[in-house]
C-alpha cells in the first residue's frame, strides 16, 4: 500500500519571534500553532531539525541566552542515552556558549 503524504508549504516567522528569516526553509513544529523557541519547540528542533533548523535555533540563542538554558534543560535527561548523540552536541553547545 502506497501512503501518500501531504504537502505542507513552509511558513516564513517573524524575526522578532525567534522564527527563521531568509532561509527558505521552516520548520513546523508538530502540535504547535507558532513559531517560537518554546521547551517543545527546542526539542523538535534538536531532534527532527536540519541543517536550517539547527542554523536558526544556534543565531537566536546567540541573541538570547535565556534559549541556552532552555537547550540544556532539554538535553539534560537523554545525557545518559549514548544513542542520543544530537542532544549531546547540544547539551555541549550550551555549556561551553553559556554565559560567555
Amino acid at each position: 500500500m502506497r501512503v501518500s503524504w501531504p504537502i505542507v508549504s513552509p511558513i516564513i516567522a517573524p524575526q522578532h519571534c525567534g522564527g527563521w528569516q531568509n532561509t527558505g526553509h521552516t520548520m513546523l513544529h508538530r502540535h504547535l500553532n507558532h513559531q517560537r523557541f518554546t521547551l517543545a519547540a527546542i526539542d523538535d528542533v534538536i531532534s527532527r531539525g536540519r541543517w536550517q533548523d539547527w542554523a536558526a535555533l544556534r543565531r537566536a540563542a546567540l541573541q538570547d541566552q535565556s534559549l541556552l538554558e532552555k537547550v540544556q534543560r532539554i538535553c539534560r535527561p537523554h545525557t545518559d542515552d549514548p544513542y542520543a548523540q544530537r542532544y549531546h552536541f547540544w547539551m555541549h553547545y550550551a555549556e561551553e556558549h553559556h554565559a560567555s
